[in-house]
């Protein structure tokens, strides 16, 4: 199913990007927040995209910020999403 996939490496990403904020990784933060921008556009959260976007384009730019506090928003609304989506696919059942 597209959404236990998208649940799973969406997940996985998130803690992966908690651990190269906390290692100052910005080369492997701006890889992976980019491939979740992604993903996160094919299934319609576009704040969430748009959260990952800006990590992605701070790590580039090596732009001061707090790396471990952008992540934190995008796993905040990364549970959002689920949510929406577990209770829409509840609808559907």
């Amino acid at each position: 199913m597209v959404v236990g996939k998208f649940r799973d490496t969406s997940t996985a990403d998130v803690q992966t990007m908690k651990q190269l904020a906390a290692s100052g990784d910005d080369a492997q933060l701006k890889a992976t927040s980019h491939r979740m921008k992604s993903a996160t556009l094919q299934m319609g959260a576009t704040q969430l995209s748009t959260l990952c976007a800006q990590i992605e384009a701070d790590a580039r730019d090596r732009a001061p910020g707090d790396r471990t506090a952008q992540v934190a928003a995008i796993e905040a609304a990364l549970d959002r999403v689920l949510i929406a989506l577990d209770v829409e696919l509840g609808k559907l059942g």
